[in-house]
């Protein structure tokens, strides 16, 4: 119904939705079909957020499964998604104009990080895992000190910003751009 009427977010949330309930139903294979139908819309949307959480839902199922490699859409091992879900957290925070620090946010990025930690562990790679924990302090900290407006009084400040502002959505474009490319391959 989404699809046919052109509702593209809809869609995503829908299919983030049912992927969701499929996973914890045990319905491995209809979860990640799901997930990759939403983070495709989300990439082509550019939604940070929601390919972020798309590639997380997909690190997460994989990481749970011993044979991963036999699930179908599954290209990379679980740590490939997850790391993809952190780095694409981090360029979504650039993306808003304005960011408050919700519970239900911090709890996401906490399973996040949990997650890709305990799959470093796993797989053997403490560095990795100590690396993310590093990664995830200063996450919180940024957060927190994101959420405060800033006041500025003097004009070639407001300029910096201003410009700041203007590079911050290249940035994000380009982001875009490398993302639906790396799609295609």
């Amino acid at each position: 119904l989404c699809n046919r009427n052109g509702f593209d977010f809809e869609e995503m949330q829908v299919l983030q939705k049912i992927g969701r309930l499929s996973y914890m139903l045990g319905d491995v294979d209809d979860a990640l079909d799901k997930f990759f139908e939403a983070r495709e819309i989300a990439v082509n949307r550019n939604s940070l957020t929601a390919v972020w959480q798309s590639d997380f839902m997909i690190g997460k199922i994989l990481s749970s499964q011993e044979n991963y490699q036999k699930l179908g859409r599954a290209n990379f091992a679980p740590g490939y998604y997850l790391d993809e879900a952190i780095l694409t957290l981090e360029q979504s925070a650039y993306q808003l104009e304005s960011f408050t620090v919700s519970p239900f946010y911090q709890n996401q990025v906490r399973l996040l990080f949990e997650t890709a930690i305990k799959y470093s562990i796993t797989s053997g790679s403490a560095l990795s895992a100590l690396r993310l924990t590093e990664q995830y302090r200063g996450k919180q900290y940024l957060d927190l000190i994101g959420s405060h407006k800033l006041e500025l009084k003097k004009e070639r400040h407001k300029l910096f910003l201003g410009n700041a502002r203007f590079l911050r959505n290249e940035i994000a474009s380009l982001g875009k751009k490398i993302r639906i490319e790396k799609e295609k391959n």
